[in-house]
């Protein structure tokens, strides 16, 4: 099995992947963050390997994206909120208009 399969057992359950992924690029940078290489008796969750893929894909069409459109709930504020002017996010939103 691949470095993947053996870090994330049940990967085959997300289906095949059409698109080349720089999954090494992304996972080191969520590492970085959350360093789940670290980790002896915690494997990674759900919720990291979800976002591994994120960063993945992201890094894969950065140089080529002409839209950019995103999910609020839980992606950018709290299930059932809003965007407060507060928060970190919204320098970055503006920059990218």
């Amino acid at each position: 099995p691949s470095r993947l399969a053996r870090m994330i057992p049940n990967i085959h359950k997300y289906g095949k992947f059409f698109t080349p992924l720089p999954l090494k690029q992304a996972y080191h940078e969520m590492n970085a963050i959350l360093p789940m290489s670290k980790r002896t008796h915690v494997p990674v969750s759900f919720h990291e390997i979800r976002h591994i893929f994120n960063v993945a894909q992201v890094i894969a069409i950065a140089k080529s994206v002409r839209l950019l459109s995103f999910d609020g709930d839980k992606t950018l504020y709290s299930d059932r909120s809003s965007l407060s002017e507060d928060s970190p996010l919204v320098e970055p939103l503006l920059r990218l208009l």
